[in-house]
């Protein structure tokens, strides 16, 4: 009976290791499915004309539209080819601390990373970026630095 019993939880482990790596398997297959329907449409995106694109980044609230709410950050992904030989950067975000009363300017809690891996950076920077006039949002002075690439995606973030 003991032997029984045994090989029953032997079964079982076996078996739950098996449903275990199948679903991993199905895991890595969808997210690898994600990724290549997220480069079809960045591709899609990036190939359309400039104004067909100021009407998606509109509509999804995205890139220079992206006005997160206090508690809420931006973060920018860079992307397309380096703009310069400056440093490049693959990210880059900075959470919403305060809105003006019209909504037209956020200020923002920022961060940068330093040279060394280990090394942690102190010094914290506020930054104001408006929401209205043409140069002065977070997406456009952040790309405008050269160190995201020529084509970054900025969004809104917020706590889950």
């Amino acid at each position: 009976m003991y032997f029984i019993s045994l090989f029953a939880d032997w079964y079982i482990i076996l078996l739950n290791n098996f449903l275990t790596c199948e679903r991993q398997g199905l895991r890595i297959k969808y997210l690898v499915k994600r990724l290549q329907y997220g480069d079809a449409m960045l591709y899609f995106y990036n190939k359309q004309p400039k104004a067909k694109r100021e009407t998606i980044d509109k509509q999804l609230q995205i890139n220079k539209y992206a006005n997160p709410e206090i508690g809420q950050g931006y973060t920018m992904a860079s992307g397309g080819e380096k703009d310069s030989n400056r440093r490049y950067w693959i990210y880059h975000w900075a959470g919403v601390v305060m809105k003006s009363d019209d909504g037209a300017d956020n200020v923002t809690l920022e961060n940068y990373s330093v040279s060394r891996r280990n090394e942690q950076n102190k010094k914290w920077s506020f930054s104001m970026y408006g929401t209205q006039k043409e140069g002065q949002t977070f997406h456009e002075q952040h790309k405008e630095s050269q160190q995201h690439g020529k084509t970054p995606t900025t969004l809104t973030i917020q706590k889950k």
